[in-house]
This record gives structure tokens, sequence and C-alpha cells, in this order.
């Protein structure tokens, strides 16, 4: 099987075919190695206002969540540390 047949079986990218065989041919790994990502989500700092918000309000959808933080925001900044 080609590079280009095999990118379409796995739908992944030609050249992520290629390094793939090339690092098992150089070290004999043949395993996924983890997403490696330094870019940490933007929601970070409010994840634990967020699930506070929602224990609180269950029910709450989306748009009345995202009401909730632009009016936190724009009352605190835009580095506002929480959500309430």
């Amino acid at each position: 099987m080609g590079a280009y047949d095999a990118a379409r079986l796995f739908q992944a990218s030609v050249s992520w075919i290629y390094k793939a065989l090339a690092r098992q041919r150089e070290t004999g790994e043949s395993t996924a190695r983890p997403q490696v990502n330094h870019v940490p989500p933007k929601l970070l700092p409010y994840y634990e206002a967020i699930r506070r918000k929602l224990e609180q309000e269950p029910d709450l959808t989306l748009a009345e969540l995202r009401s909730t933080y632009r009016s936190a925001s724009a009352a605190c900044g835009r580095r506002c540390a929480s959500l309430i």
C-alpha cells in the first residue's frame, strides 16, 4: 500500500504517513504519540467559575452562559478572574 492510499485509509496527511514510516524505520515505534499542544484553552482560567455556575443553574443554555460571561467581562475588564 502506498503513502497516498494509507493517508486516505487513515484520514491523515501524506506527510504524516511518511513521518510515521520514518519513525517506525528509525526507532521501531509504531504506536501513535500523544498529542502535544502547548497552547492552553482560552477559557482555562474560567473553568472553575463555569462549573460553579452550571452547578447552581444546571439548565443554563450555552447562550445564557455566554451572556453571563460577556456581562461579567464588561463589568470587571477583559481579564476578569471570575464569572460571578
